[in-house]
């Protein structure tokens, strides 16, 4: 004999959010008109071995909307707000990983670590969840060298967008934007002195964000 869950408003007003946020999103993003450049360091590196798809914590949205239904698992911070996006991308079909340096940590590293063996990919927002701004932690090359996969680094920038008065800047493009995405890749090799490969990733990401800029 099966049990009725007593009525939670909670649960209610989450799942009421994530029908509201996910339905803007669907509306917004069908007016933007996206272009990619270098999208085959990405395809080949799922192809062959699966990546660590890096991006900065601004551009989520974008990428979110660029990788639907992929299989691609998001690590997702274990905050209210990470809550929310999990429910969120999961719509997408997004696979969700919770943890961040500050809280889970290990646990989510040691199932990223075994999704990639898995030869599935990990998107990592590489100076998330606080920040600094557009500064890499090692998460993301560590995750590379451990696992021998890649990383393939995305950029993006939008014709007309809105910026939130967040430590990231975070961009919402808006409607009828022209996004334009570019990749580029960081072979596992290049990531076995996580320090030194932190700050080459950084100046790669900066570098790609000043040519499509």
């Amino acid at each position: 004999m099966s049990v009725k869950k007593p009525f939670s408003p909670y649960r209610w007003w989450s799942r009421l959010k994530v029908l509201i946020v996910t339905g803007a999103f669907d509306l917004l993003r069908a007016t933007w008109r996206v272009e990619r450049r270098g999208e085959v360091f990405l395809l080949d590196a799922m192809h062959d071995s699966g990546a660590v798809l890096a991006f900065w914590h601004e551009q989520q949205l974008t990428m979110i909307h660029a990788h639907v239904h992929r299989g691609i698992t998001g690590l997702v911070s274990r905050s209210s707000d990470g809550s929310l996006l999990s429910d969120a991308i999961g719509t997408l079909g997004y696979a969700v990983i919770r943890g961040s340096s500050s809280k889970g940590g290990v646990v989510a590293a040691r199932r990223c670590l075994t999704t990639l063996g898995s030869k599935e990919s990990i998107a990592v927002a590489v100076d998330g969840p606080i920040g600094p701004r557009r500064v890499a932690k090692s998460g993301a090359v560590a995750l590379a060298f451990l696992s021998s996969c890649p990383i393939v680094y995305a950029v993006s920038t939008a014709s007309r967008s809105l910026r939130i008065r967040s430590w990231d800047r975070f961009e919402i493009p808006l409607p009828f934007a022209r996004v334009r995405i570019a990749y580029g890749r960081m072979g596992a090799d290049e990531c076995a002195h996580y320090e030194n490969a932190r700050v080459i990733l950084e100046r790669k990401m900066s570098d790609l964000s000043c040519k499509l800029s």
